[in-house]
């Protein structure tokens, strides 16, 4: 069962997906593309299987991280750029990526997990994200991972990538704030 959620005061749109506990959408902003995807899965890092010396853990984060490569790719706008590591890095177009999430995971590291997933299918490699923000709460209870990856023009300037930055990071919070209410799930 598919439900739309829309809001144009921040440009927010979205499509929830009941059955597979998946919520994407596109965003509006001073950016060439951006999208979100909310995912309510266990988060895994590699730090834990650094911890661990079972290679159960390395497996369940090798699983969670081709899971979240999934969702990015079924989320990403149709007009997402290609993949292409001939293009010089000066010419690819850089990217933005905001991250919420609850659970036991550090911001930094449920961040570089999804830097590594979106290699070869959100960009060729994290060379291209120009801005990162990760905002983390600690919990085990109602997991989630919120992800918000704005693409910019190659060679963008560090005005343009704040400002996207700020406007990325807003749309985000008020996603989370909405699920924290219900309205989207």
């Amino acid at each position: 069962m598919e439900s739309s959620v829309k809001a144009t005061q921040n440009g927010i749109q979205g499509t929830i997906i009941e059955s597979t506990g998946l919520s994407h959408g596109i965003l509006n902003g001073p950016w060439v593309n951006a999208f979100w995807v909310l995912t309510e899965n266990r988060i895994r890092s590699k730090s834990n299987f650094r911890r661990s010396n079972s290679s159960l853990a390395w497996r369940a984060n090798q699983e969670f991280e081709t899971s979240l490569a999934l969702s990015l790719r079924a989320a990403r706008p149709l007009t997402w750029p290609v993949v292409d590591a001939d293009i010089p890095l000066n010419e690819r177009p850089m990217f933005i990526v905001v991250t919420f999430a609850k659970s036991t995971i550090d911001a930094g590291n449920h961040s570089k997990s999804v830097l590594d997933a979106a290699e070869g299918v959100i960009y060729v490699n994290d060379a291209q994200v120009a801005a990162s923000c990760a905002v983390a709460e600690r919990g085990l209870s109602d997991p989630y991972l919120l992800i918000g990856i704005a693409e910019l023009p190659p060679r963008s300037n560090i005005q343009d990538i704040a400002t996207a930055g700020s406007v990325l990071l807003s749309d985000m919070s008020t996603i989370i704030v909405r699920r924290s209410n219900k309205s989207i799930r």
